[in-house]
């Protein structure tokens, strides 16, 4: 049906204010009246200012008015290069003045011809079909399921301010700076347990087929890499800033 009619915009309108009279009467909507009125007005200014934008698109500018404005101009344009000819003495001066003054007139009439009717699809005028598609994937998010749901807090939310505050912020740098030995330490212990695997695999190794000596030249490697890697990580983390004292 909205496809056959004219006045779409009309019959939402319509369909839209008696769904919620609809719903008023089956209790749906219980709320205040006042709330209900300030919708219903909503809804009418609307409808105002749609009414508005079609008169601005569909009346057109006078007529007599326009034709006026450009016959002037026509006028202006070819008189101007006469008179400039007895005001100025060289050609270049007489060129200039008469392309400013109608280049100036011009453009304001082109800028009011574009002004006229800013609906449509001409570079100039407003992006409706943008400004549709905008509006359409706002009611769009209101049909989902999940607006349906209420949101509410979990249970493993924070409720005490200072915690909150505790876990983003620190105290002081020396709290940020066990922080990061703290993660120093974690990847050394991860770096050491890697070697200690290696280590017991190569003994089950040397158990069933691998020789002797094979698995001795793999220990020592592996207890080189591990001094080699703690060493570097030692040298590499300097020694723990000392707190400062903020009332010192």
């Amino acid at each position: 049906q909205i496809q056959q009619t004219d006045c779409k915009v009309e019959l939402v309108y319509q369909w839209i204010q008696q769904i919620v009279v609809e719903n008023v009467k089956m209790q749906v909507l219980s709320v205040p009246p006042p709330i209900l009125t300030r919708a219903f007005q909503e809804l009418s200014n609307g409808m105002v200012k749609y009414h508005d934008a079609m008169v601005i698109a569909h009346v057109p500018f006078p007529f007599p008015y326009m034709q006026t404005s450009e016959i002037l101009l026509i006028l202006h344009w070819v008189f101007t290069p006469l008179l400039m000819c007895t005001w100025t003495v060289a050609w270049p001066w007489t060129f200039s003045f008469c392309f400013i003054s109608v280049l100036f007139l011009w453009s304001l009439n082109a800028v009011a011809c574009e002004l006229e009717n800013p609906f449509g699809e001409d570079p100039n005028d407003l992006d409706a079909l943008h400004a549709q598609n905008h509006l359409n994937q706002r009611l769009l998010l209101l049909l989902r399921p999940s607006t349906f749901r209420t949101p509410k807090l979990s249970e493993q939310a924070t409720l005490y301010e200072m915690k909150l505050v505790e876990a983003h912020t620190k105290s002081s740098l020396s709290d940020v700076w066990s922080d990061v030995q703290v993660e120093t330490v974690k990847s050394l212990e991860e770096r050491a347990n890697m070697s200690l695997d290696q280590a017991i695999a190569c003994n089950s190794a040397s158990r069933s087929s691998v020789s002797a000596d094979r698995c001795r030249l793999s220990k020592e490697r592996t207890a080189e890499t591990l001094k080699a890697v703690l060493n570097e990580d030692l040298q590499s983390t300097p020694s723990s800033p000392k707190r400062i004292d903020p009332g010192g």
